[in-house]
């Protein structure tokens, strides 16, 4: 369970706390936290503010400690403070390309850096979601008067391992996304009122 100020895991068949992990100086902050689960459930994260504490679901103690800049209550994106795998952090940094990074959790982990196409000739990105699989990184991102494209990423290098394009290799179907989706005419907001 989240607490402004830590966690604490409890016994789901009785109810009785099996461990705590509280930091007192934020007791009474008023900062937003966040909290986020490893995809194998085995590490848990937590944010107050920007700071990140990952500890271990099974005993508790702390694994790591990392400071981030994103801020309010959805820090765990793939375009705020990263995504929370079993190995390591994933983010995910955009000008016109995406340029994606593993930090692991442990200090002999593999750490690696790559960088992927996205936009043609623009800087700005509209992240919409980033999800881990027991494998993969899948982003989905759009560019100013480019289709949205879904990408999915290796985990254990950050290679490129598919991409599909909006339009081109699906549609959405009308039943599920009854409202239009933004197309490569979607101009991410700027125009006149």
């Amino acid at each position: 369970m989240e607490l402004d100020n830590g966690m604490v895991s409890l016994n789901t068949s009785t109810g009785e706390e099996t461990w705590s992990f509280l930091l007192p100086e934020h007791r009474g902050v008023d900062e937003e936290t966040d909290v986020s689960v490893s995809p194998d459930g085995s590490m848990i994260a937590f944010s107050p503010g920007q700071s990140m504490v990952l500890l271990d679901t099974g005993s508790g103690q702390e694994v790591a400690r990392l400071g981030h800049t994103a801020s309010g209550p959805s820090q765990f994106t793939v375009d705020g403070a990263g995504l929370i795998g079993d190995q390591g952090l994933f983010t995910v940094e955009f000008d016109h390309d995406a340029h994606i990074s593993l930090t692991p959790w442990q200090e002999d982990g593999q750490e690696w850096k790559s960088t992927i196409p996205a936009c043609d000739e623009t800087e700005i990105v509209d992240v919409s979601q980033g999800v881990l699989t027991h494998d993969q990184m899948v982003i989905e991102y759009s560019c100013p008067f480019q289709e949205p494209v879904t990408v999915g990423v290796d985990q254990s290098d950050g290679q490129e391992l598919w991409r599909l394009t909006q339009g081109k290799d699906y549609s959405p179907d009308p039943d599920i996304f009854p409202a239009p989706i933004p197309s490569a005419e979607y101009d991410f907001g700027w125009w006149e009122t």
